[in-house]
């Protein structure tokens, strides 16, 4: 389909029920309006066996015969006909508003489709927003383990050299969290949900605890002077600390979220000095 026709569709899509019928019913009465003033010209309805002269009894015999033209592609109840050139408009219209009075059914019953898939969309939005944070959660409480076993001297170098796979899943699940604020297709979807500041405060909470509690790891592992598998981790982390800036840049202006975000920031420069510190990757960033 060319370009016209994509946008003629897209325009019908996003037209609401009321815009059709008011557009249908201005359709019909024009077409009146234009019928009456071609008898000015010459015959071109017949009604009852007599022309449709000018008048205001003619003008109201061209509305009749424009309506039941529009809406049955018939000539009312066999009293009034077409003459002349008023044929091939009178064709034209049949043909305009049956496709007209289609969409208005098809509008009709694609309100509750829309409604179904409203939900559905909402649902699913819901349920990756409640994953992201499950995700964000348990990386956090992984951490904690890690450390406990790190406090204990009960980890050994093949763990710690797995690490890089945590701060993967935490990279993953910012990355799906991003995907559902910045999604580039938001634009031109009619389902878009935002985030309320509900939902925001319990994700900031939730990354800035999974931050804290990766810098305090890798502090700890440079104490103990634990090795870790460095261009896993500075990959992973490099991604952790993209993502998050990208989130703080983004909602960093909003004074409802200004003081939350704050400390969120702060780990942000703590990542970025880990990067550079004890990974050594400044590449990455």
């Amino acid at each position: 389909m060319d370009t016209f026709g994509k946008k003629l569709m897209r325009l019908i899509d996003r037209a609401s029920f009321k815009e059709l019928l008011l557009f249908w019913l201005l359709f019909m009465f024009l077409l009146g309006l234009f019928y009456f003033i071609l008898t000015f010209f010459g015959d071109v309805i017949l009604y009852r066996g007599k022309v449709v002269e000018p008048g205001l009894n003619g003008f109201l015999i061209t509305q009749y015969f424009s309506f039941i033209t529009s809406i049955s592609a018939s000539q009312g109840y066999g009293d009034v006909f077409p003459l002349g050139i008023a044929r091939f408009f009178a064709v034209l219209e049949a043909i305009t508003g049956l496709l007209l009075f289609g969409m208005l059914i098809a509008k009709l019953v694609s309100i509750k489709q829309e409604v179904i898939l409203d939900e559905v969309y909402s649902i699913s939005h819901d349920e990756k927003l409640s994953r992201v944070r499950s995700t964000i959660n348990q990386y956090t409480l992984d951490i904690n383990k890690l450390m406990d076993k790190v406090h204990q001297g009960l980890i050994t170098k093949r763990s710690v050299k797995e690490t890089w796979v945590h701060f993967y899943s935490l990279s993953k699940a910012l990355q799906d969290l991003n995907q559902l604020i910045f999604n580039p297709k938001r634009e031109f979807s009619e389902y878009v949900k935002t985030l309320d500041f509900n939902q925001l405060d319990l994700l900031i909470v939730g990354m800035t605890s999974a931050l804290q509690k990766t810098v305090q790891f890798f502090e700890l592992v440079d104490q103990r002077k634990l090795e870790v598998d460095r261009e896993h981790v500075a990959e992973t982390l490099s991604a952790i600390y993209s993502t998050m800036k990208l989130f703080v840049d983004h909602y960093i202006l909003l004074p409802e979220l200004k003081h939350q975000l704050s400390d969120l920031k702060l780990l942000l420069d703590s990542t970025k000095n880990l990067l550079n510190k004890y990974i050594g990757y400044k590449k990455y960033i």
